[in-house]
């Protein structure tokens, strides 16, 4: 149960990453608060990258 929170709480900051830098990856995005997010983020963005740019089958689990 506590890996199963851990695992919402990392998909929902990949979420609103996505939506704040997710120009970073080609998507584009306009958001006002990018500077504001930056430095609360700025630690994650390594593992963010790698988590989006993974290649998935669709059989695939999230993980």
């Amino acid at each position: 149960m506590a890996k199963t929170f851990v695992d919402m709480i990392t998909y929902n900051t990949y979420a609103i990453m996505m939506c704040a830098l997710g120009d970073m990856l080609g998507y584009p995005t306009s958001c006002f608060y990018k500077l504001r997010l930056l430095p609360i983020v700025l630690t994650r963005i390594d593992a963010w990258k790698k988590f989006m740019l993974k290649e998935r089958d669709i059989t695939e689990r999230a993980r």
